[in-house]
């Protein structure tokens, strides 16, 4: 009987991004009516993404709306697909209040865990917002083996410094996928020449 069984290939990097990415593209161009679950089989546990954003700001507002709306389109085609079937997500968001002035950054690392700990997160996909409240985070990420994606509002190159130095290690769990405000800068210069 264990000779039947498929050895299951883990979900690389690459592959779980291409499924965020596929999410995000879903959801900007999907069209907003409602649609019955007509999927077949969906496996019974469900990826519980997590986002401890800033609420009281705009930008934590508009990251709440947009990783909401990415959720039920990819749960409208019956969520992700990973090795052991095809699983709905579910959404887990928190108030970093990292963009509040005089919010130390460790109210943030507090979010984080709580999302971890409290509402069992599989994946951290956005927030906290800002660099430095992020990077503490880092820590978490490695601790409990859970993937943290920066957000938009990560964009100290920073970042790029820290987890860059070993990001098969210490921070094989944190992920950046954006530019820094270092490599705009010197994508933009050669664009000032023409003025």
């Amino acid at each position: 009987m264990a000779a039947n069984k498929k050895k299951r290939k883990k979900l690389t990097r690459r592959e779980f991004m291409a499924q965020v990415g596929a999410a995000g593209a879903a959801a900007g161009v999907a069209a907003t009516f409602p649609v019955e679950r007509t999927w077949a089989a969906v496996a019974s546990k469900p990826v519980i993404f997590g986002a401890a954003l800033p609420l009281g700001d705009p930008t934590g507002v508009e990251a709440r709306q947009g990783v909401t709306l990415a959720v039920e389109e990819i749960n409208k085609e019956g969520g992700i697909r990973l090795p052991d079937g095809r699983h709905l997500i579910e959404l887990a968001v928190l108030d970093s209040r990292d963009l509040e002035p005089g919010v130390p950054t460790s109210e943030a690392i507090q979010t984080v865990e709580r999302l971890i700990l409290s509402n069992k997160v599989d994946f951290i996909v956005g927030g906290p917002e800002r660099s430095e409240a992020w990077l503490a985070c880092t820590q978490l990420s490695q601790k409990y083996k859970k993937i943290m994606v920066a957000g938009p509002g990560c964009y100290s190159p920073a970042i790029g410094d820290t987890i860059g130095t070993d990001p098969e290690g210490k921070y094989k769990y944190c992920w950046n996928v954006q530019n820094d405000a270092r490599t705009d800068v010197i994508r933009v210069m050669p664009l000032f020449k023409t003025f």
